[in-house]
């Protein structure tokens, strides 16, 4: 299930990872690519390596002598961090120690550096880099790019490569370096702020930059509209909630709210479908220590929670009816009672009140997009061929809606935790060597359970929005100036 949720934020913030953290390192990548091919101009896999661990080690020490606060999200922050005190009375950083990406003092274990790790494809995806082996190719976009980067550096750009070759650099030119070149140090009015604005706004980089123009859109117009500190998952609740935390009603028009809405309806039914797989597990390690029968194990682990429901009697829509559907717009309430369900300790899952809430919030996710459509088809355009999503736990519950709530339960968690999680399980077996059983099954007995933690996804909203405020769209509340520009040329798709 999870694997859908990745396939519809992929939609939404293309050119964007979970790792990507900071926007000036596509004009400063551009402009390594082109200065390797000016200076060095050797098709040297290894050299090209070393060239850019050092310049990697290099920026992010300097950004971070020259201003601490701004130089946050950038790959060997860390080791920068920690070897900071080690430059007093020195005359000289040494660079050539990073060369070796499994050496104890290397700033990041990646043989490309973060470059090769992260960056790469989302480079050659907006048409920034060429396609190549081995040493990167500069494309016609990504020269220009080059070129606002290194004309923004000044003479700082020329001593900084020297700096690379010679693999050590001058600390006293560390924070000269920083001031000029570092991530928070883009000039609003420069050629090279406008490139990585029309970059970030979709104006380059093919038809699917034009999603990421629309999610930094969405952004923006939140911000402007809640007056509050940015947070991620108040974001996200509002966008699925459409009201505002103060109340107001919040519904952005076009499918790019839809298919954050979408997203988030899919985590949240996702959540609750692993409360009930870490409970299952805990009972059968609890209660059948040397295993049981599939119809065995249900029956004595969802009795306990429709007792807690008081739906013994009823069906699941009757019951869906009497309690479920009117808490509905409470989804980020019952996945906060369950999140202890989720955790390391997952002692929530051992607890029917607390599994009930996951019950609960299958029961609102029914109640609220069964028949709705738009939602679930989104859904369902991005669950590929095994359909494993919200749309099919949903369907398997209409199946079975007019069925005793215990029925329609052991129906979704025998389909959906045990066989779907066998197959899964089987095809990783096959495919890679991979034992990712959480399980075993054999002679009709399930045994050996093991519950695990869950994390939600992570959907580069945060990265987006760092993005935009290095682009100085906004100040961490409010959309800039250029942020309401931006609001006013476009407009949600």
């Amino acid at each position: 299930m999870q694997a859908t949720s990745v396939r519809i934020y992929r939609t939404l913030v293309p050119g964007l990872t979970n790792v990507t953290n900071r926007l000036r390192y596509y004009s400063f990548y551009c402009w390594v690519v082109t200065r390797w091919g000016t200076d060095k101009h050797a098709d040297h896999t290894q050299g090209w390596r070393s060239f850019i661990r050092r310049a990697e080690a290099l920026y992010a020490m300097a950004s971070l002598v020259a201003d601490a606060d701004t130089s946050g999200g950038m790959a060997g922050r860390e080791w920068a961090e920690k070897a900071e005190s080690s430059l007093a009375g020195a005359e000289y950083l040494d660079l050539v120690v990073h060369d070796d990406p499994e050496s104890d003092a290397s700033y990041l274990g990646a043989k490309s550096g973060n470059f090769g790790q992260f960056y790469v494809a989302s480079m050659l995806e907006s048409g920034l880099l060429r396609e190549s082996r081995g040493v990167p190719l500069i494309d016609d976009n990504g020269r220009t790019m080059a070129a606002a980067f290194a004309a923004s550096s000044g003479a700082a750009a020329d001593v900084f490569v020297q700096a690379v070759i010679d693999g050590r650099a001058r600390v006293t030119d560390l924070k000269p370096f920083g001031e000029t070149m570092g991530p928070g140090a883009i000039s609003g009015g420069s050629e090279e702020m406008k490139l990585l604005r029309d970059f970030l706004g979709g104006e380059v980089g093919g038809h699917r930059a034009a999603a990421r123009r629309s999610s930094a859109w969405l952004l923006l117009d939140y911000m402007r509209s809640g007056n509050s500190k940015f947070d991620e998952n108040r974001f996200r609740e509002t966008i699925y909630r459409g009201f505002l935390p103060d109340g107001a009603g919040y519904n952005p028009a076009g499918e790019t709210a839809e298919r954050w809405r979408a997203y988030e309806a899919n985590e949240l039914c996702h959540a609750a479908m692993a409360s009930l797989f870490n409970g299952l597990m805990l009972k059968l390690e609890g209660q059948f220590p040397i295993g049981a029968e599939p119809d065995q194990l249900l029956t004595a682990f969802i009795g306990p929670i429709a007792a807690e429901l008081g739906a013994e009697a009823e069906t699941w829509r009757e019951w869906v009816t009497r309690d479920a559907k009117g808490r509905v717009g409470e989804e980020h309430e019952l996945a906060g009672l369950i999140s202890s369900c989720l955790s390391k300790e997952a002692d929530g899952a051992k607890d029917s009140a607390v599994l009930a809430g996951a019950v609960r919030l299958l029961g609102v996710l029914w109640a609220r997009w069964v028949d709705t459509g738009n939602v679930i088809d989104i859904v369902k355009r991005h669950a590929g061929n095994s359909g494993r999503s919200i749309s099919a736990v949903l369907a398997t519950l209409s199946a079975e809606e007019n069925t005793p709530l215990t029925n329609a339960l052991a129906k979704v968690i025998h389909t959906h935790v045990i066989d779907g999680h066998t197959v899964v399980a089987g095809r990783k077996l096959i495919s890679s060597g991979r034992d990712t059983y959480h399980f075993m099954t054999a002679n009709g007995r399930i045994s050996n359970g093991k519950w695990r933690p869950y994390l939600y996804t992570s959907p580069r909203i945060n990265n987006l929005a760092r993005f935009l405020a290095d682009a100085q769209m906004h100040d961490g509340q409010q959309p800039t100036a250029e942020g309401l520009k931006f609001l006013e040329n476009h407009e949600a798709a």
